[in-house]
């Protein structure tokens, strides 16, 4: 693997003594942490600690051994098809996982990796050619604003939040290949994707090779065999459609129950996205008939009540009726986790 930092390129037999010396504080906080993660990579320690993102609770601390994550790393490159000596992109932070993963699969493929600061406009002053990147969905909408690079990229897998309706429209008949992917730490990252910009566009994930599904009480269960620990019992809630594919509802923890009816506000979330631009999440609130009542979390100065009134009204016009929020909340600021995501407190 060659690194390419800003205008260098370090040479794969350099990469050691390169981080060694990068590994100080007076390197960029980004520089360090890929140096230290070259060198933990290579260091005698069989594991790596990582941490959940936290968000549906307290992060905790996970440790893979560095087996199952070369494994994983070989199976995101099969899946993929990317080749020796293809040009990848580090644009996010390397102690989270995706972007660790993204420095191992470099290593581990034997790519050519293209590091950057992490930001909302990663392909800004790239002027080669990427055959592989792992972005944000917010990070793909950097990119596509301009629409200038969009021909430098090749295949971009995107983690760590929802997909909007109006992010795949705008990918779809692009010259690239787009995929969502589904993974997390404990799975050291995605274990499933689907293609977001095929010409039929596709709902169900696909596993990855030697990983395999069952559900329990609807939860998604992963069998994989490159896991020191398998199967992985998840709060996710799917439709199973065989061991290999299923569709994705939402979290089991965000599952509202209003007068029997089972509202999942990852499902009904992207319909709200097309007509409001601020941030927001839906959640449950006890309520006396219903026992929950479904809520509007909007981030922001409150509205003027008749204007309330006129957005809930055009909701329930235009959505089904349960799945219409009964009243909105405002929030100043909402509690962001360190990798990104909302916080539905």
């Amino acid at each position: 693997m060659n690194l390419h930092i800003h205008d260098r390129i370090i040479p794969k037999d350099d990469l050691i003594e390169w981080a060694t010396k990068a590994n100080n504080e007076s390197q960029p906080e980004h520089i360090r942490e890929i140096a230290l993660s070259i060198l933990e990579w290579y260091d005698d320690k069989e594991t790596i600690s990582l941490f959940t993102s936290g968000s549906t609770g307290l992060p905790k601390q996970i440790k893979h051994s560095k087996k199952s994550m070369r494994a994983s790393a070989e199976k995101t490159i099969a899946y993929f098809d990317v080749s020796p000596g293809s040009t990848s992109l580090l644009c996010m932070p390397v102690r989270y996982i995706a972007g660790k993963m993204m420095l191992i699969r470099s290593l581990v493929g034997d790519l050519d990796l293209v590091c950057r600061r992490p930001s909302s406009h990663p392909m800004d002053d790239i002027d080669i050619p990427i055959d592989f990147a792992a972005m944000t969905p917010m990070q793909m909408m950097g990119v596509l604003e301009p629409k200038s690079h969009i021909d430098r990229l090749d295949k971009v897998i995107l983690g760590g939040g929802p997909v909007s309706d109006d992010l795949q429209e705008r990918l779809a008949g692009l010259p690239i290949h787009v995929w969502q992917t589904y993974g997390m730490t404990e799975t050291i990252t995605h274990i499933a994707a689907r293609k977001l910009n095929d010409q039929k566009h596709v709902q169900a994930y696909e596993a990855l090779p030697g990983v395999f599904f069952a559900t329990s009480h609807d939860r998604l269960v992963i069998h994989a065999d490159h896991l020191d620990e398998s199967p992985i019992v998840t709060t996710d809630v799917v439709s199973l459609l065989d061991e290999t594919h299923f569709l994705w509802k939402g979290r089991a923890d965000h599952v509202i129950n209003s007068g029997g009816v089972k509202l999942h506000p990852e499902l009904i979330e992207p319909k709200i996205a097309r007509v409001l631009d601020q941030r927001f999440y839906l959640k449950g609130e006890p309520d006396p008939s219903l026992g929950e009542r479904l809520v509007l979390i909007i981030e922001g100065e409150p509205w003027p009540e008749q204007e309330q009134q006129r957005f809930i009204q055009s909701l329930r016009n235009s959505m089904d009726r349960y799945e219409s929020p009964k009243r909105l909340v405002f929030r100043e600021v909402f509690d962001i986790t360190p990798t990104g995501k909302v916080r539905r407190t």
